[in-house]
């Protein structure tokens, strides 16, 4: 996050847990403004209880963002992952709550399992991928995770219509290939 200026920024946490995370950069940029939802009434609770530099707490499914469309600089997606919901739920999630992101602003997506969405389904949505892949010296691991910038809103694509979408651009690409082969 160094590399950014977060001083002024609004950041959104869709699932924010316990708020530990959200605090942790309030800490070090202190004129952020925070956005904190979870699912979890008891993680909010607790987030109100121990982290009272969050500037909003809220309880809910992100998949109602509790933020205005265009209203935030920086999302932090820490749920996309294996162990958390299905490619599916994973793709319809981002497309809904990416567009809270202001154009211009970072998406990053992160967590302890592999991140159900590619470098590819992220180009195909029009983002641009600004890094992705870490290396842990300390632990000598390679870990995944992606900061994008959003450029132009996100269509709100569901898994569905993403393989239509997708195929759509392959078949195109497979004819134009097959034209050159045989004009």
């Amino acid at each position: 996050l160094s590399t950014f200026d977060l001083e002024g920024k609004k950041i959104y946490d869709p699932a924010c847990s316990t708020g530990e995370f959200l605090s942790s950069i309030k800490h070090v940029y202190p004129n952020t403004y925070l956005i904190g939802q979870d699912l979890n009434t008891g993680m909010i609770e607790f987030a109100k209880k121990h982290h009272a530099d969050i500037n909003e707490l809220h309880v809910g499914d992100s998949i109602f963002p509790c933020t205005p469309l265009e209203s935030v600089d920086f999302i932090f997606f820490r749920f996309l992952n294996l162990s958390v919901l299905s490619a599916e739920q994973a793709l319809t999630y981002f497309c809904k709550i990416a567009n809270c992101c202001k154009n211009g602003g970072i998406l990053i997506a992160f967590g302890f399992t592999p991140v159900l969405l590619s470098s590819e389904v992220f180009s195909l949505l029009g983002l641009e991928i600004l890094q992705k892949t870490g290396y842990s010296q300390e632990n000598d691991s390679i870990f995944q995770y992606y900061v994008l910038k959003k450029t132009r809103p996100i269509p709100e694509l569901s898994y569905k219509n993403f393989r239509i979408f997708n195929f759509s651009i392959l078949q195109t690409n497979l004819l134009q290939n097959a034209k050159s082969f045989f004009p």
